[in-house]
């Protein structure tokens, strides 16, 4: 468990918080990853903070930015949000089919993706995605060989 390695605020309320889920749970070993970050997430980014982050994230544009600006505020606005379906299919356009990316197949886009966000399903969602993209698609018919009959070769 990651909780030694709070500080500050979080420290302080994770002290209070573990001593409150021994006597639920009878020792701190019975916690679980997900429980734990389901109590942190709740304590530490409120309902109306997160809904905050996911409409800015929802209306980020590039505009003026350069691209390496973009590509940070978009990460560090989808680092806190929840991803929903709306959120999923901004995140898979903006590393498909964004200026920055190369309607990559679907094995180095869940590498770049995965750096940053994370959700279940997301190796489907993201195959699924890319058999929908006419671009990539196109493009890779064109780099497979058609298969054609067999014709012996004559031997002299």
């Amino acid at each position: 468990m990651v909780g030694h390695l709070l500080r500050g605020e979080a420290g302080t309320w994770w002290d209070t918080k573990r001593q409150l889920l021994i006597r639920e749970l009878g020792n701190i070993g019975a916690l679980t990853c997900e429980r734990f970050r389901e109590e942190f997430d709740n304590r530490l980014f409120p309902e109306s903070t997160k809904q905050q982050k996911a409409q800015k994230f929802t209306n980020l544009v590039q505009g003026s930015q350069t691209v390496e600006q973009y590509a940070a505020h978009f990460l560090e606005l989808g680092r806190v949000v929840l991803v929903n379906s709306k959120i999923m299919e901004r995140i898979l356009v903006e590393a498909h089919s964004s200026s920055y990316s190369i309607h990559s197949d679907s094995m180095k886009m869940y590498r770049d993706i995965k750096k940053s966000f994370w959700w279940e399903g997301m190796k489907l969602d993201i195959a699924h995605f890319i058999e929908k993209c006419a671009t990539y698609v196109r493009v890779n018919a064109e780099h497979q060989r058609l298969a054609e009959n067999l014709h012996p070769l004559v031997i002299p």
